[in-house]
């Protein structure tokens, strides 16, 4: 059980550390707002910016995983 802590413990702060978790928690943030937020309703308006977007999302996570080498649990 301690082995598996320590794993968990090691992963997370791997986590804290690495840019594409960053990234992917600040677009569930954003998610989240828009979600619940009428003034991201009004930037994000018509399905075009939303496209775009959701492409800037991919391209993002793409050149992230280029750039990251190491697992969680390594940093």
């Amino acid at each position: 059980m301690n082995a598996l802590w320590e794993k968990l413990k090691a992963y997370a702060k791997g986590a804290f550390k690495s840019k594409t978790m960053w990234f992917g928690g600040i677009v569930s943030a954003l998610g989240a707002l828009s979600d619940n937020a009428q003034y991201l309703r009004n930037i994000i308006k018509d399905d075009i910016s939303f496209n775009t977007l959701m492409i800037g999302i991919g391209v993002g996570i793409s050149l992230l995983r280029i750039v990251t080498t190491k697992p969680l649990d390594e940093k």
